[in-house]
């Protein structure tokens, strides 16, 4: 079934989801610091972003509805506004 947003397959969408926390967790294709700083520099100051002050664990991006923390940690990752 394809996401109404996006119009990937919500079941390819947890997959990459699951596969990109495991690589934050393990601290694989992890970003350089100041790459993540600008990210979330991004992120912070973001329409799209849920939660409000500092970005922390829960808070996701309502466009791919990622957790924004673990995301912007991969260097592979890339914003769907293209922000980063």
């Amino acid at each position: 079934m394809p996401c109404k947003g996006c119009g990937k397959s919500k079941v390819g969408k947890v997959l990459r989801g699951a596969i990109g926390l495991t690589k934050a967790a393990v601290g694989a294709d992890y970003a350089p610091r100041d790459v993540i700083v600008k990210r979330r520099t991004a992120c912070r100051t973001c329409d799209q972003r849920t939660g409000a002050g500092p970005i922390q664990w829960l808070h996701r991006c309502r466009l791919c509805d990622c957790f924004i923390l673990p995301k912007t940690t991969q260097m592979g990752e890339v914003c769907g506004l293209a922000k980063w």
